[in-house]
């Protein structure tokens, strides 16, 4: 048998999507709606989604614009066990009949093959589940501007996502027969259950950015200047249950197994804090130079060690631009620029809770008895903080042939500190 041809078929996925975009000078919106139906390449493995968007943008005021973005979906996919099927399908013994006419799932049909053989029926592992995995997905954003007077402007957001996953199933009892001597070479008959996962996630993000630019000094200098503050949370949650011995294996609930229960769960969340500003200088676009100061404070750290700073400055000459080089730029130079920085990145890219004692179920003994109860299960860390890199750079842009031909010289030195 080919397990290849056996187990892949031939699949039509569709996708169909409907949208709607209109509105006036005033306003401007767009809505859609599709659908997507994927029956798979294997057995057990359809999914389909429903999704849909709605924006909007509105212009309130001269000096006040608002919008808002929705979008979601809603999607179900079957429980096919896709992750085993390359496993053990590339080790199944070639005599084997996936499948016969009537319905029943193959096994080895040659005594001298390993017993352990009867496991490598891909069409076995795809249903002997049956269930399904639904998510649910919301997504928002609400943005503003507003421009109070000229030159400056005041940009805020606000995001949020929402995710709820729902997973039910069940086994499904497939005997796998010995087709030569019609036997069962492997009974499906287990002890029946059925489970329930849960899973939630939330996030949510705003900013807020306040901006000037103008020029001075008879149009020379150029000032561009930047402040702004954002701050994200992030949250998830899971549950999940199992509960042995269904009344009916017909039935989809827990409260439909009477047997022993198993639970687990456990619940996350994540935060951090940002004030960031820059500043730009320009003389007549020829001498450029940045700043730029942030600061971050992430809730993975302990107090004390939340907060790091990193600054940031740039300075950049652009040579092409002055009065003595216009020969050349006659010539064919387009471009040459001499630059240099210097600035400091931050990272926090440590699990959740490194910098605190974590406590989990364990096993001890006592009256030579076996008893469960919780133990730390990691030393805390209480003097993690951020790791910081420290970058410097200096550089040569230059073009030639009204940019046609284009070069760049770098020299940068990265140290990093702190590693986590």
């Amino acid at each position: 048998t080919d397990w290849i041809d056996a187990t892949f078929k031939n699949s039509t996925s569709t996708n169909h999507i409907v949208s709607l975009s209109g509105g006036t000078d005033k306003i401007k919106v767009y809505g859609s709606f599709g659908y997507m139906n994927n029956p798979g390449v294997m057995e057990n493995t359809s999914s389909n989604k429903y999704n849909g968007r709605f924006n909007v943008e509105a212009n309130v005021k001269p000096w006040l614009t608002v919008g808002m973005q929705l979008s979601g979906y809603i999607s179900n996919s079957d429980l096919g066990d896709t992750d085993n099927v390359f496993t053990y399908s590339s080790a199944t013994t070639p005599g084997m009949v996936f499948r016969a006419p009537d319905g029943r799932y193959g096994a080895m049909n040659n005594l001298e093959d390993d017993a352990q053989s009867a496991n490598n029926n891909p069409l076995w592992r795809l249903n002997s589940i049956s269930g399904n995995n639904r998510k649910d997905n919301v997504r928002a954003r609400f943005t503003g501007a507003f421009k109070p007077f000229k030159n400056f402007s005041i940009n805020a957001s606000y995001s949020y996502e929402g995710l709820n996953q729902l997973q039910e199933s069940k086994p499904v009892f497939i005997d796998l027969w010995n087709f030569q001597n019609e036997t069962i070479t492997k009974s499906g008959v287990t002890k029946s259950s059925y489970y329930d996962y849960n899973y939630k996630l939330e996030r949510d993000f705003w900013d807020v950015t306040a901006n000037y630019e103008n020029r001075f000094f008879q149009k020379n200098l150029g000032v561009k200047a930047m402040v702004g503050a954002s701050a994200e949370q992030y949250w998830t949650k899971n549950f999940s249950a199992r509960k042995y011995d269904m009344i009916d294996i017909s039935l989809d609930a827990i409260d439909a197994a009477t047997g022993e229960a198993a639970a687990t769960g456990n619940k996350t969340d994540w935060a951090m804090n940002s004030y960031f500003g820059r500043v730009n200088l320009d003389w007549n676009n020829k001498y450029l130079l940045e700043f730029n100061l942030r600061t971050d404070g992430s809730s993975r750290f302990a107090k004390g060690n939340r907060w790091g700073w990193f600054p940031s400055f740039s300075a950049a000459w652009r040579i092409d631009q002055e009065a003595f080089m216009k020969s050349l730029v006659n010539k064919g130079l387009s471009n040459l620029k001499l630059r240099a920085s210097y600035g400091t990145l931050g990272n926090n890219s440590v699990a959740n809770y490194a910098a605190i004692s974590v406590y989990g179920q364990s096993n001890y003994v006592l009256n030579n008895a076996l008893a469960t109860g919780l133990a730390q299960l990691a030393l805390a860390n209480r003097n993690l903080s951020w790791e910081s890199t420290y970058v410097a750079d200096a550089g040569v842009d230059f073009g030639f042939l009204n940019g046609k031909l284009t070069g760049t010289f770098d020299y940068f030195n990265k140290k990093t500190k702190d590693i986590l």
